[in-house]
């Protein structure tokens, strides 16, 4: 399968969740299609904003989207779906999440150098217009949004 096939299939899979899990009260953190041990497996990640994750979440919002799958039906092959919480090291995608995890220590890739750096590590203090504001002991950085390779929660 071609690498533009994964993302497709990435794509499609995340059009189809995201209204189901709006719907049951979780949003789409993350998500992965990939061949592991011999089988492809469709792993979703998601989170809530009232708590943590808890295994019936991830229970009942997997019979969920894998009866909306199923509709869809766009994986061309066989395949098992596991939804799992994000983590500890909770990745952050989008702009919302840059506020709601505000005062957390996060580490973030951009993909060009901002100010000479890719790579950061400190407070998340927000977003600003466009820029993510991330403070380390040498001050506060503006990344623009549009810059962000990779962003997570980073373990304390």
């Amino acid at each position: 399968m071609a690498a533009m096939d994964y993302e497709a299939i990435l794509e499609k899979a995340e059009a189809a969740v995201t209204p189901v899990l709006g719907g049951l009260g979780y949003e789409l953190v993350e998500r992965e299609f990939l061949h592991e041990q011999g089988r492809w497996v469709l792993r979703l990640y998601i989170d809530r904003a009232d708590g943590p994750v808890t295994l019936e979440d991830c229970e009942r919002a997997s019979r969920a989207l894998d009866a909306a799958l199923d509709v869809e039906d766009f994986i061309p092959h066989r395949y098992s779906l596991e939804v799992s919480s994000p983590g500890i090291e909770r990745p952050l995608r989008h702009r919302g999440d840059f506020e709601r995890f505000r005062g957390a220590v996060v580490d973030l890739k951009a993909k060009e150098p901002v100010q000479g750096r890719r790579h950061f590590s400190g407070v998340l203090k927000g977003m600003e217009g466009e820029n993510i504001i991330i403070e380390d002991e040498r001050g506060p950085w503006q990344i623009p949004f549009t810059l962000l390779k990779k962003a997570k929660i980073k373990r304390r």
